[in-house]
């Protein structure tokens, strides 16, 4: 999973190449993922795409605690190419109702030129609104819901960890600058325009926020229930949802402090939140499906499950792809974090070493025994709750300092 990006990257030239030695531009067999349909001139180009789509989409669910059910939904098409007398690029997204199913597309023009962002914006446009119909108790509906794209922006922006990082320097720096946005005014942004602006970068700093509070995952389903309804998202109507914010000016006023915050975190954590450590508890929680060979079952295994079974093989590879995916959770976070996803790694590559059919693998190499597994998973253990106590004291240390700063506003503030 770490290397997707770089993969995407490389498939975004290559794929131009290839097309360009066929002139026909012809489809290759498509390459059929778990929630989408990618279509191109070359099947392994198709292949990482798609992959990375799975990945973007996986964050996504460790991100808001919402799953698409996927049995009630046709494929994502991805449809990939290339045009040598256009050279501009585009990433289109489409959806509508067909037969009474969401068709759902996204086109890709001269990928070769594409920006990544782009793409992760318009998965995460279509993502919201399969979410937002799967919640909907009505049997039939006219047309498919349309997420506000200040929503569907500010989820993409944090799929990948060096997009937030950049986020909040951008917004932090645009704040210090006394060039401050509202949220109510982020709130009325439902149409953006395309490629990098620095409005985009406070929609993913708003969202990050939003993401934050411990009631996320009800916040986010309240959010698409009230788009399906049709329904404007105020700041009024937001305050009342989140914790200690009675008013809009109250909501305005944690907002500005979220922003500002950032200058004042401690500079070797300020990239980690609880957001990350929890995001790996629920990764460690292991959804078997969601790994290349897994079985489809609404069970989760546990790590003291993968060492009763270890000597199984499917429990091998199933370990041994865990402990691949786990780097990319640190990408951009500091190097506290980094050590405890070695340690969890360390022992899932001791897992996927356990045991060899070969018997003569198996006389001159002895697998980890049942104890040192189990030590290595306590130390590793061990060091994420000392990283999570780290982090919640400095969260209790930070909503000190807010209080206290907001206090000092309602002293100073004139009378409303």
């Amino acid at each position: 999973m770490r290397k997707f990006l770089a993969s995407l990257l490389a498939i975004l030239i290559s794929a131009e190449t290839a097309s360009a030695a066929n002139s026909t531009n012809a489809p290759a067999t498509p390459v059929f993922s778990r929630h989408c349909r990618v279509s191109g001139p070359d099947s392994a180009n198709n292949a990482v795409v798609a992959a990375y789509a799975e990945a973007a989409l996986t964050k996504s669910v460790h991100l808001t605690g919402l799953m698409i059910r996927q049995e009630l939904f046709p494929p994502i098409k991805i449809e990939i190419a290339v045009d040598n007398d256009q050279p501009e690029q585009r990433v289109t997204k489409l959806q509508n109702m067909a037969d009474g199913l969401l068709d759902q597309r996204i086109r890709m023009l001269n990928p070769a030129h594409a920006d990544i962002e782009d793409f992760l914006e318009a998965l995460s446009w279509l993502l919201l609104n399969r979410l937002a119909v799967q919640a909907q108790t009505r049997m039939t509906m006219p047309a498919p819901p349309r997420m506000p794209e200040w929503l569907s922006v500010g989820l993409a922006q944090n799929l990948f960890s060096q997009y937030p990082l950049r986020n909040r320097q951008v917004t932090l720096r645009r704040w210090q600058q006394g060039r401050t946005t509202r949220l109510a005014e982020v709130l009325t942004w439902r149409l953006l325009p395309e490629g990098r602006w620095t409005g985009k970068a406070v929609c993913g700093t708003a969202v990050e926020w939003l993401l934050s509070q411990p009631n996320r995952t009800t916040l986010l389903a309240a959010l698409l229930a009230r788009t399906m309804a049709q329904q404007p998202i105020t700041v009024e109507w937001l305050a009342q949802r989140l914790p200690n914010t009675p008013t809009a000016r109250d909501l305005e006023k944690q907002w500005d402090l979220w922003v500002l915050h950032w200058a004042d975190a401690v500079p070797n954590l300020g990239t980690l939140t609880r957001q990350q450590t929890d995001a790996l508890r629920d990764v460690l929680q292991i959804d078997p499906s969601a790994y290349s060979g897994g079985p489809s079952s609404n069970v989760r295994l546990t790590a003291d499950y993968l060492i009763e079974h270890r000597q199984e093989e499917w429990i091998r590879r199933l370990a041994e792809q865990v402990g691949a995916a786990l780097p990319s959770l640190g990408l951009g976070r500091p190097l506290e974090f980094q050590q405890v996803l070695a340690s969890f790694e360390q022992f899932f590559d001791s897992i996927a070493d356990a045991s060899s059919h070969n018997r003569l693998a198996r006389f001159f190499h002895r697998p980890p025994s049942e104890k040192k597994l189990r030590s290595q998973l306590a130390a590793a253990q061990q060091q994420l709750i000392a990283l999570e106590k780290t982090l919640d004291e400095r969260q209790r240390y930070l909503e000190r300092v807010a209080e206290k700063i907001q206090q000092a506003s309602a002293t100073n503030a004139p009378p409303p």
